[in-house]
């Protein structure tokens, strides 16, 4: 079993470095790449070179024109070999001894490998699948992963999505992530995660993720048919349109600050 992880960065080589090593420290048995994508205009790009020279064995780095974050993932997740499919950043480190035992302990019964994993990231906990996991083969091979069309954030939301509509979501509380996030701790707001947080971008974001609800039914119903009824199995239980609705709450947030700020 092996896992490729995806991972966009900017400007973060040290957290690139310590997303790396983490892994590295604590993964017993599964085999596994990174796949990151640089822009070719970072400041940093001799040290992500460096870090790329020292890691061979385990880093596959892209440097090129500056695409996006979403073009980005998509692009990676096109690269992986492996068998799993797991989205990463540069402001993450994995933090469970043995986490792929665990995780490969839990799959276990699963036949048809139609499911979207997620892990403990300290911030979302069970309530958002900030950095899925599914399965190359029987997921992405047959659907893709997300759309282009997004201007930066919902890669993983949309992921999650499907996953819900499928009832196919399986959480690792016990498999821990620690994730510097910039809305956790002011210290870690750097340029990089000041770069997409302008409000308007965030607000047509989630507008253009609501209005491609018919590419991920369809995206739903092409998995559909490709699953086994699996007796026992510790699926968490969400409603169907979950995501749909959480994501137009946050619209309404949005307008409501607006509002209030008047």
């Amino acid at each position: 079993m092996s896992f490729g992880f995806i991972l966009p960065s900017r400007a973060r080589p040290e957290g690139l470095i310590k997303a790396i090593n983490s892994v590295k420290k604590n993964t017993l048995l599964v085999k596994y790449n990174f796949y990151v994508y640089v822009d070719d205009d970072d400041i940093y790009l001799h040290k992500y070179q460096k870090i790329h020279d020292e890691n061979r064995e385990i880093l596959n780095l892209t440097i090129g024109k500056k695409i996006g974050v979403p073009a980005a993932f998509n692009f990676l997740a096109s690269k992986v070999k492996e068998d799993f499919i797991m989205m990463f950043n540069d402001d993450l480190e994995l933090d469970t001894q043995g986490w792929d035992k665990i995780f490969l302990d839990r799959i276990g019964p699963l036949e048809d490998c139609v499911f979207m994993a997620y892990f403990n990231d300290g911030i979302n906990f069970i309530n958002h699948a900030a950095f899925p996991i599914i399965s190359k083969k029987y997921w992405y091979d047959r659907i893709g992963y997300s759309s282009k069309k997004l201007i930066f954030q919902h890669n993983d939301t949309w992921i999650f999505s499907i996953a819900t509509m499928l009832n196919r979501c399986i959480y690792f509380e016990d498999i821990k992530l620690i994730h510097n996030h910039g809305y956790s701790d002011n210290k870690f707001q750097d340029s990089t995660f000041k770069l997409n947080r302008n409000r308007l971008k965030i607000l047509k974001d989630h507008f253009i993720f609501l209005n491609l609800l018919i590419e991920r039914i369809k995206k739903y119903k092409l998995l559909k048919k490709h699953l086994k009824n699996i007796e026992k199995y510790d699926f968490k239980d969400n409603y169907k349109f979950k995501v749909e609705i959480l994501n137009m709450k946050e619209i309404f947030i949005i307008f409501l600050k607006w509002f209030l700020q008047k």
